[in-house]
């Protein structure tokens, strides 16, 4: 089983799982679960969502996505994710609808990977060889 995924470096990911691409795509199942969690989050700020949640949802999602492979998605969280660690709310508010976009493509591209989307028109951005 080969499983690619745009915006993934996912051999270099299922190396990190020992070559065991069950566990790697366990892993990529949990990591939907939690962006799902992380994006509802992230998108409330700041009308629902203080800045201290919304930075541990956005370093949640940077190590997860990193773990995943996904490693401009975990460095882009990152850079948001410090800027709300020192307070720069006018990068994270310039900031915020782009990382909600990468956390939205990255989720709907990992549900076609694993099978469970019905977002079938973005299926030529993944190939998932079973």
């Amino acid at each position: 089983m080969a499983v690619l995924i745009e915006g993934f470096d996912t051999a270099h990911a299922i190396q990190m799982f020992g070559g065991d691409e069950a566990i790697y795509l366990d892993v990529l199942d949990a990591f939907c679960e939690d962006t799902e969690k992380w994006y509802k989050i992230i998108s409330r700020y700041p009308a629902e969502t203080d800045l201290k949640s919304l930075t541990t949802s956005v370093h949640g999602f940077k190590s997860a996505a990193r773990e995943v492979g996904a490693m401009a998605a975990g460095d882009f969280a990152y850079t948001v994710e410090m800027a709300a660690k020192s307070n720069d709310i006018a990068f994270v508010d310039a900031n915020l609808a782009n990382l909600l976009e990468v956390m939205s493509g990255h989720l709907s591209r990992c549900r076609i990977a694993l099978g469970k989307s019905e977002d079938v028109k973005n299926a030529e951005n993944v190939k998932a060889q079973r």
